[in-house]
């Protein structure tokens, strides 16, 4: 997931967004109800899902800044 990138549940209700500020925020409707305090810590910010089972978030330089 790519910065400006989301993902959707079917109902439409629940949106996981990476922000442009590396922040990966979870929106109830338009409501943020949990995010992972990262906003300003990188540029070129993407989250992967790892083969191990984590969620982690890159930078532009591949460095972890959240997992």
């Amino acid at each position: 997931l790519r910065e400006g990138e989301f993902l959707q549940s079917p109902n439409l209700v629940f949106i996981l967004y990476m922000r442009f500020d590396c922040n990966l925020v979870l929106y109830y409707g338009k409501i943020s109800i949990w995010d992972t305090e990262t906003s300003g810590k990188g540029i070129g910010c993407f989250l992967r899902f790892q083969k191990d089972g984590n969620l982690v978030i890159y930078n532009q330089y591949h460095n972890v800044v959240w997992s």
